[in-house]
């Protein structure tokens, strides 16, 4: 099951407004999906308050989603969670040290040099302050989410020992997501 969620590139997308940030792109992808067109690079100033933060995440999602659902925060994810929403109908934004990952599939955002079945870039370099990007989709073995810092969809194994979805989760394991459960 794979939502039908536009893809963005954060460095295309912005260009110089200074807003571009994957909490941003991320959020934006969201509202992309939930209201059918996207909501602009107001959003940036909205989202980006002096840092990325899934709390900010959840604030927009809350207050611009015409998806009725309530969002919030939390650094203690699991997988069951995060398959929980997708079945309900939902992205779900989460936030990542690495992407160990294989690009899925690219557009005419994605970076250029990347081509599908190629490892993440991300796959063993760590963001250093963390990245934000979006799940869309599941199989029986495998998550597919969009990265707003590439424009490409990604692919990440979540079997035994939580594969690729354990290794990006970073050095203290913990799953940070914003979840949304339907109104």
């Amino acid at each position: 099951m794979i939502l039908n969620v536009p893809r963005i590139n954060q460095h295309k997308r912005y260009g110089e407004e200074g807003y571009h940030y994957c909490t941003v792109g991320t959020t934006e992808m969201y509202l992309w999906w939930a209201n059918g067109q996207p909501p602009g690079t107001w959003i940036g100033p909205v989202v980006y308050r002096g840092g990325g933060s899934g709390n900010y995440i959840a604030d927009a999602l809350n207050n611009y989603s015409a998806k009725h659902a309530r969002c919030s925060f939390t650094a203690g994810g699991t997988l069951n969670d995060i398959l929980h929403t997708l079945a309900d109908g939902y992205p779900v934004p989460l936030g990542v040290d690495y992407l160990d990952a294989v690009i899925h599939s690219t557009g005419s955002v994605s970076d250029e040099d990347l081509r599908v079945g190629d490892t993440h870039p991300r796959a063993s370099r760590a963001y250093g302050d963390g990245h934000w990007v979006l799940i869309i989709g599941y199989d029986s073995s495998n998550l597919y989410i969009n990265d707003p810092d590439t424009g490409t969809t990604i692919r990440m194994t979540y079997g035994a020992g939580g594969g690729g979805l354990t290794r990006s989760a970073g050095g203290d394991g913990s799953i940070y997501l914003v979840l949304s459960t339907p109104e």
